[in-house]
C-alpha cells in the first residue's frame, strides 16, 4: 500500500486561511514495521488511533519519496499530517470518511487551509465553526499554470504570522472581501484576465514581503512577463505566478531568476486529491 497526497498553496492573496490549492507535486507514504515516531505523519498516525479508541499497530509511517519542499509555502506540514492519517484509515479499511478525515488533519494542523486541499483536491474554501471543518470544494481548469519561485531559505509560519498586524482599517478590509469573493469566482469561471487586480491583499503580504528577500523586484518581473498574477504561497517565502499555459517565460526573467538563486517549478492543479497507489 502506498499512499500519494499532493502539494498545496494556500492564501491565494486576499484569501487569507480561507483559500487553497491542490498542486501536482507529491511526497509518497506508505508504513513500515517500526514503531518510531520521529514526523509530523506519525503523529497524524497515532492521533487516529487516539481517535478511533484502538491500540496503535507497531508501524510508523515512511515517506518513500519527497518532492514537496519544507517550509517554504507549498503546504508540506499538512502533506505530512494527511499522508498519516490516510495511512491509518486505509490500514483500518477506510473507516473514517474524508470529512472526518479533515476534521482531525485540521485538529492536528490548527487549521483547514492547507489540509482541506491535500486531502480534497482543487481548489477549497474553509473555515472552522464550533470545533469543525466546513468548506466548499470546486475543480479548477488546468488550463492554467502554477509556477512557484522558490528562494534558498525557510521561513516558518510562527515568524512570518508574527509580523502580521493585529487590526486593518475597514476600507482595507472591504477590499479584502471584494478581492477574495472575485478572485474565486473568476477562477471557478475561468475567467483569468484582471486577476492580478484581485489577489491584492492587505491582511498579510503588505507585512510578509518584509520577509522574502527581492520581493518588489520577483513581482515586477511577474509583471512584465505578462503572467496572470502573482502572490505568496501560504506565509511564504515562495512567490506563486498564475498563468497560462501557453505563456512562455522571457529570457530576461529566467536570467534573472537565476541571478536570484530561484528555483522554479512549474505545476498544474491537482483535482484529484490522495490517491491510494
Amino acid at each position: 500500500m502506498k499512499i500519494r497526497v499532493p502539494a498545496s498553496t494556500a492564501n491565494i492573496g486576499p484569501g487569507f486561511d480561507t483559500v487553497g490549492i491542490a498542486l501536482n507535486l507529491y511526497n509518497y507514504f506508505e508504513l513500515k514495521e517500526s514503531e518510531e515516531n520521529a514526523t509530523l505523519a506519525d503523529k497524524a498516525f497515532n492521533y487516529f488511533y487516539k481517535y478511533i479508541g484502538k491500540e496503535k499497530p507497531k508501524k510508523s509511517v515512511s515517506i518513500i519519496k519527497s518532492d514537496i519542499p519544507q517550509s517554504r509555502g507549498l503546504g508540506s506540514s499538512a502533506n505530512l499530517i494527511i499522508g498519516g492519517l490516510v495511512c491509518a484509515n486505509v490500514f483500518e479499511k477506510n473507516i473514517l470518511s474524508d470529512e472526518e478525515l479533515l476534521n482531525l488533519a485540521c485538529k492536528v494542523e490548527g487549521h483547514p487551509d492547507n489540509v482541506a486541499p491535500a486531502l480534497l483536491g482543487g481548489m477549497v474554501i474553509s473555515t472552522m465553526k464550533n470545533e469543525s471543518c466546513f468548506y466548499n470544494r470546486f475543480e479548477l481548469s488546468e488550463d492554467i499554470k502554477f509556477i512557484a519561485l522558490i528562494p534558498d531559505y525557510e521561513l516558518s509560519t510562527k515568524k512570518a504570522r508574527e509580523v502580521l498586524p493585529k487590526e486593518i482599517s475597514r476600507n482595507e478590509a472591504v477590499e479584502n472581501i471584494s478581492n477574495t469573493a472575485m478572485l474565486i469566482s473568476s477562477l471557478i469561471q475561468n475567467k483569468y484576465e484582471g486577476l492580478e487586480m484581485f489577489l491584492k491583499d492587505n491582511i498579510h503580504q503588505p507585512y510578509r514581503k518584509k520577509l522574502i528577500k527581492d520581493y518588489d523586484l520577483i513581482m515586477s518581473l511577474i509583471e512584465e512577463n505578462n503572467f496572470y498574477g502573482g502572490y505568496i504561497s501560504g506565509a511564504g517565502p515562495t512567490i506563486m505566478a498564475i498563468a497560462s499555459n501557453e505563456s512562455p517565460m522571457t529570457d530576461n526573467f529566467l536570467v534573472v531568476l537565476n541571478r536570484m538563486n530561484l528555483k522554479k517549478l512549474k505545476m498544474n492543479v491537482d483535482n484529484e486529491g490522495y490517491k491510494i497507489l
